[in-house]
């Protein structure tokens, strides 16, 4: 395919897609806006992979287009859920990590028994 065929292609994609989906401005204004407040907190606290970052983006892209379209279809809560687990794959292992869970929720215990 050449540079025509394949806009002509991606054109076609884009219109068919505006019917079940909705209009595709009106999902990114939505998902950017949603983006941008989810990554005021997101990795404040703890690492955060290139990876995970890329997947919670597409979550949100999911989300939008449910607060958007005009129908809702199964495959982007499937599509959601699919990159919920890719997110959770590409986790920092600090996000995960038991020990330092542990030490958090002792110390937190610690603090609140100091102040009683």
């Amino acid at each position: 395919m050449n540079h025509s065929e394949i806009l002509k292609a991606s054109s076609k994609i884009i219109d068919d897609r505006n019917l079940p989906y909705g209009d595709p401005m009106v999902n990114h204004t939505c998902a950017g806006e949603l983006k941008e407040v989810f990554h005021r907190y997101f990795g404040k606290h703890r690492i955060v992979s290139n990876a995970e970052r890329a997947a919670m983006d597409n979550v949100i892209t999911k989300i939008a287009r449910i607060a958007t379209g005009p129908v809702v279809r199964e495959d982007t809560y499937i599509d959601g859920a699919a990159y919920f687990a890719i997110a959770g794959s590409a986790a920092s292992p600090v996000s995960f990590d038991a020990e330092l869970e542990d030490t958090l929720i002792r110390r937190m215990s610690e603090d609140v028994s100091t102040n009683s």
